[in-house]
């Protein structure tokens, strides 16, 4: 009985701890809209990897979706990843003046090279994302592609 006693507070504890967690991550969600009207649930420590979202948050909280209309759908998925992967792990600064077109040469992480190694057009799309969002280390890693 003493076994099954000590036993079986922990793991009411632990379910207390884990819907008591899941009912606040559910309600502090930051609702990103694109401007093509897809609205994107972030955590509030990835979506404030942008400055200009982190402004927004702390003036009117987490409740109301967050227009951005100058990012498009597909573009704010891309930037959302960068700062889900950034989340925990916040990349080097990126030396200047750059040493080599190979950006890995320039302390830049795999993934990081991986992810601008796109088309033109669209790195030019999450440069302006970047730079209106105001996230700095993205900015910084899409300019030296």
């Amino acid at each position: 009985q003493d076994h099954l006693g000590s036993g079986f507070p922990r793991a009411s504890r632990l379910s207390g701890s884990t819907s008591a967690s899941a009912m606040a991550a559910e309600t502090e969600m930051v609702k990103l809209k694109s401007s093509q009207g897809e609205i994107f649930q972030v955590e509030p420590d990835v979506a404030c990897m942008s400055t200009l979202i982190k402004n927004m948050v702390d003036d009117s909280g987490t409740d109301e979706e967050i227009p951005l209309p100058n990012v498009k759908t597909a573009i704010l998925s891309k930037v959302i990843d960068y700062c889900k992967y950034h989340k925990d792990s916040p990349p080097e600064e990126i030396q200047k003046p750059l040493k080599s077109t190979n950006l890995i040469e320039c302390g830049v992480s795999e993934w990081d090279a991986e992810y601008v190694n796109i088309e033109q057009e669209v790195l030019f799309e999450i440069i302006l994302a970047a730079n209106y969002l105001d996230i700095k280390t993205l900015l910084d890693l899409t300019c030296a592609k």
